[in-house]
């Protein structure tokens, strides 16, 4: 009784206390998912830092990304406003 009683309890303290395999299991895999975001989020930094660099030293990029964020025309340029006509659907 008394070897039945340790070996449940070494079970119970190795598989699921906080010191578990399951709760090494679930670290280790948390530790995956944050290592994951680490190196997307550092790949999205340099993408946002060549922008920055981009945006200080490239007037045609300039001239681009504000042609389309802001749709700006050059001095001169005839800009013309399509308008999209709602059906009638009384027909």
């Amino acid at each position: 009784m008394g070897l039945l009683a340790v070996i449940a309890f070494v079970i119970i303290f190795f598989v699921i206390s906080d010191y578990g395999l399951y709760s090494v299991y679930k670290l280790r895999r948390r530790k995956s998912q944050l290592e994951e975001n680490i190196v997307r989020l550092e790949k999205e930094q340099k993408a946002l830092k060549e922008e920055i660099k981009r945006l200080k030293t490239d007037p045609e990029y300039i001239e681009k990304v504000v042609r389309n964020k802001y749709r700006m025309a050059r001095q001169g340029e005839e800009v013309f406003r399509v308008i999209k006509q709602k059906k009638d659907s009384s027909k």
